[in-house]
């Protein structure tokens, strides 16, 4: 094993106003024994001048600069610098748990492991505020008992969570013993290395821990850029596509999985442009072959959710406009139900918070009472206390009058003994006078 456990890798773009943020949080894991990688991919702020200042306060810390060529380049870089047994890449706008490597290592090295998940929360800089979301792990589709792989959950292995590689730790031997890369490309640059490392690992793992602060709302970020024809989403599952039909061990439970994952992530695609230029230029891409060639054109029952298939069916059927007000309208039911479901909830809370109130009222009067009892117990144990030291006094008293009584008693005892003795002795001298006297 190497001396280095774990390899940071951060690809670094315009990341100035949250960088120091970022390695701060690197910098300060509990677990020590780490390289922290830092790729520049051809910034133009002051993200290097921040690095090389972390750099003379932490030898840990190393940089490497290159072309702006995008975040996938800017991993592989990373990549094959790295020494560590296990590798991990974070992004540069994102904060972590002091404790996140140690977690992660932990538990990788206890499954002996390909891959640990962990979950996260998103992370909104306007409001500072860190939020729970369970978009990152599906956790109620992941077996119980670690670790497991693609054989344990045929039909499920792709939907596990978001296809990030920020929330997944690797073994590093295992990346590089499968070949795997991140795709040199703009967008989706990390959609076919998470999924087909999930895909050809033997033993994946997880930890429940929300270890990784997602921040959601930066611009300028290493992923930001304009849509492209065909969407880097689309080429990134099309070649994952590709590359999954060469694998012997792909199976049509596989496949159905893979078609879940692909169909979602060309919706959002669909769905993300705010321009309508660019919503169009998608719809028709996916229209006229997209959704063709990943093989999403299925019956109802190959789709896990019923939106998705009702989606994919709705671009086709209805126009443009038509099918945003029926998303629109969809949006709207959905906003209703989790309005439905805030106050069915809010019902529910506000009953249990009575409840609690109530319980703790009735904690209060039983503390109370626990508390009179307790004054009654230490009164009644000051009482014994008491009745123990005069019984211990009359004892001692019955002791000594029974000591003197046993002297009293011998010396009157000897005292009548004596007195017999001498009446004995006088009446014997008085028989003698008489019968002298006769």
């Amino acid at each position: 094993m190497s001396e280095t456990k774990v390899s940071v890798i951060i690809p670094v773009y315009n990341a100035g106003e949250y960088l120091a943020t970022t390695l701060d949080s690197v910098c300060k894991q509990t677990l020590r024994e780490i390289e922290i990688i830092c790729v520049d991919d051809g910034s133009t702020d002051n993200s290097t001048e921040i690095i090389n200042e972390y750099i003379l306060k932490d030898n840990r810390i190393s940089l490497i600069r290159q072309a702006n060529l995008f975040a996938g380049a800017a991993r592989n870089n990373g990549l094959s610098r790295a020494k560590g047994d296990y590798i991990i890449f974070w992004d540069s706008d994102d904060f972590f748990a002091e404790k996140t490597l140690e977690i992660m290592y932990n538990k990788m090295t206890e499954d002996e492991a390909d891959i640990c998940l962990c979950n996260a929360f998103k992370y909104y800089s306007e409001f500072d505020k860190s939020l729970c979301s369970d978009e990152f792990v599906n956790y109620a589709i992941l077996p119980e008992t670690t670790p497991f792989n693609r054989k344990d959950i045929p039909d499920k292995i792709f939907n596990m969570g978001a296809n990030v590689p920020w929330n997944k730790m690797f073994r590093t031997a295992f990346i590089r013993e499968n070949g795997l890369e991140f795709q040199p490309v703009r967008q989706a640059n990390d959609t076919y290395f998470v999924l087909m490392a999930i895909f050809l690992a033997e033993k994946i793992t997880y930890v429940k821990n929300r270890l990784v602060h997602y921040r959601c709302d930066s611009e300028g970020s290493i992923t930001s850029g304009k849509v492209s024809i065909p969407p880097g989403a689309f080429e990134a599952y099309f070649y994952l596509k590709t590359e999954l039909e060469k694998q012997e061990s792909y199976t049509e439970e596989n496949k159905k999985s893979f078609i879940n994952r692909a169909a979602r992530g060309m919706l959002r695609i669909l769905h993300l442009p705010a321009v309508e230029q660019d919503y169009m230029a998608v719809r028709e891409f996916l229209i006229n072959e997209g959704f063709e060639k990943l093989g999403l054109l299925c019956e109802k029952d190959v789709y896990d959710a019923q939106w998705v298939y009702n989606d994919i069916q709705s671009v086709y059927s209805r126009t443009p406009t038509e099918h945003m007000i029926y998303k629109f309208g969809e949006a709207r039911k959905s906003k209703d139900k989790i309005k439905s479901t805030s106050i069915k909830r809010k019902q529910q809370l506000d009953k249990k918070t009575k409840q609690l109130e109530k319980a703790e009222a009735d904690n209060a009067e039983l503390k109370q009472r626990v508390a009179s009892l307790q004054a009654q117990l230490n009164e009644n144990k000051e009482k014994l206390k008491q009745a123990k030291t005069e019984l211990k006094k009359e004892r001692a008293e019955k002791t000594d009058f029974e000591k003197k009584y046993r002297t009293v008693n011998a010396s009157f005892m000897a005292l009548r003994k004596k007195w017999y003795v001498r009446l004995f002795v006088k009446l014997e001298n008085i028989l003698k006078s008489i019968k002298k006297s006769k």
